[in-house]
């Protein structure tokens, strides 16, 4: 059985279109611990008081990286709780002008944090991320590092995620069950990337050379989390 926790981003029109969505389950721990058929609930953004309806507008993306793994550790840094792992990764779609041939096959190293986490945990070198998390709380942010092979160590992604306090909250109850659960569960983390940029474009985002040197990550807010238990 399937159950998912879907943290995405949606606009008031959107939102006035969720009936057209499919019923999902939002009691978490039933989900984890029974093996409820889908469990979601959104967003990027933190929901109204009492919640949205267990419904929502399912959306096409254009870029999109995913993380897949079984691999997990939960733990506390000072009072703040965190989630990491290891796992597979890869982007669709994988073209090589967007730089799928400079990253296949490389491990992804992830981490997921609230937003009110210190700078000094989720963005020790000052790139950005902190300040991105602690000026708009209650949106998801996330930053994608190219780390190149160095005195031994392989070339690997690194993926720092940060959420909104309750919603973080929600999210660490289902990952502390996948770790401490009684059955093997494989995560999905799915971000949306809108790509590097053109040398000759004026935005923010970084150029695939940048990237690759380490002197720029990449940035983003849409994060969608997902959990199958194995043989489903």
């Amino acid at each position: 059985m399937r159950f998912c926790a879907s943290l995405r981003s949606m606009s008031p029109s959107g939102l006035s279109e969720m009936s057209r969505a499919q019923n999902i389950d939002t009691d978490a721990s039933k989900s984890l611990a029974g093996g409820l058929s889908v469990m979601g609930y959104s967003l990027r953004r933190l929901p109204p008081r009492g919640g949205y309806p267990a419904r929502w507008l399912h959306r096409r993306r254009g870029m999109t990286w995913h993380i897949v793994g079984s691999q997990v550790t939960i733990g506390y840094r000072g009072w703040v709780p965190y989630v990491s792992g290891s796992a597979s990764q890869f982007f669709r779609p994988a073209t090589t002008a967007g730089g799928g041939d400079h990253v296949e096959g490389l491990p992804a190293l992830w981490s997921i944090h609230p937003n009110s986490a210190s700078e000094l945990e989720i963005d020790p070198n000052g790139e950005g991320l902190a300040q991105r998390a602690h000026d708009q709380p209650e949106i998801a942010h996330f930053k994608i590092t190219y780390f190149s092979a160095t005195n031994g160590d392989d070339a690997a992604i690194g993926f720092t995620s940060c959420l909104p306090e309750r919603l973080f909250e929600k999210t660490f109850t289902l990952w502390q069950g996948v770790v401490f659960g009684n059955r093997d569960v494989t995560y999905s983390i799915i971000l949306d990337f809108l790509g590097f940029r053109l040398e000759q474009a004026k935005t923010e985002k970084p150029t695939l050379n940048e990237w690759l040197m380490g002197s720029k990550p990449a940035f983003g807010n849409e994060i969608e989390i997902s959990f199958r238990s194995q043989g489903s």
